[in-house]
């Protein structure tokens, strides 16, 4: 499920279960390519905790416990900025070299990946 995702934007939300959570975060950096993430440990309760980084820092934070207890909900956030710049920029280079115009490759980039046109503007333009 997490690779269908890999390409998402927008930030997503898991609820994890302790003795997945490392698993999990290990997926996560290297599908999504180590994001930003907090990794929110009972929340509400009288134990909460919230730990953020890259996905490998509060990776190695929960693997180097004896033992992690407690639910999980982990927000993940896109993949680094610079290599989303770089796939998008790519995507409508691709598209020119296919024969569209720059325009409307660029319009549909930021349709697919549901993006303003202006940041895949700004992707394309970083990269000449």
């Amino acid at each position: 499920m997490l690779e269908s995702l890999a390409e998402e934007t927008a930030t997503l939300v898991f609820y994890e279960a302790p003795h997945r959570v490392v698993e999990s975060l290990g997926d996560i950096v290297e599908v999504r390519r180590d994001p930003e993430v907090a990794a929110a440990r009972e929340l509400t309760k009288m134990h909460e905790e919230i730990l953020r980084g890259r996905a490998s820092d509060v990776l190695k934070v929960l693997a180097g416990r004896e033992q992690v207890k407690g639910e999980f909900t982990l927000v993940v956030g896109a993949a680094p900025a610079a290599e989303v710049e770089g796939d998008v920029a790519t995507a409508v280079l691709a598209l020119e070299a296919g024969g569209m115009a720059r325009m409307e490759a660029i319009k549909q980039v930021a349709r697919e990946r549901g993006m303003p046109k202006r940041e895949v503007y700004a992707a394309v333009e970083a990269r000449r």
